[in-house]
């Protein structure tokens, strides 16, 4: 997904790998473990996900549910930045962590969720929200910050 000159990579995380020093933390949960940014593979897309290793995984949405694989990428890289936007906007430099089945980018994101969470989800421009699971399920949030690469 990067290309050789590109500091960003994909790490694979397994139930008992070590977190690389460099991996990208997105937020934290209620009980203040971190929260990274994660990918997994899911009916043939790539999908930008929060990974939370303390938790067994990375927690993906789909069809307005929250799953758990226990196999997954965490994004890795230091010259990143997270950058407010809103209502689909995409900031200039951010980084696509996947695709939907018909092709279309998907943002890694983040938003605030329940007043104090910040967790990791992805933003489809189409839709005009970023999509986060929290407590089980899928949610929608139309403030949220995307992911960019500095220079």
């Amino acid at each position: 997904m990067f290309n050789k000159k590109s500091a960003l990579y994909w790490a694979n995380i397994g139930p008992s790998s070590e977190i690389p020093a460099t991996a990208v933390r997105g937020g934290f949960d209620e009980d203040q473990n971190p929260i990274y940014v994660g990918s997994v593979i899911h009916n043939g897309c790539r999908i930008p996900v929060k990974a939370i290793p303390k938790k067994g995984g990375a927690f993906l949405c789909v069809e307005g549910k929250e799953i758990v694989k226990s196999e997954y990428q965490i994004l890795c890289e230091k010259r990143i930045e997270w950058v407010h936007a809103s209502k689909g906007v995409v900031p200039p430099g951010a980084i696509v962590g996947g695709k939907t089945i018909n092709g279309e980018p998907l943002y890694i994101a983040r938003a605030r969720h329940a007043g104090y969470v910040v967790t990791v989800g992805k933003l489809q421009v189409s839709s005009k929200v970023c999509h986060i699971g929290y407590a089980g399920k899928e949610h929608a949030c139309e403030e949220y910050e995307v992911l960019v690469a500095k220079e």
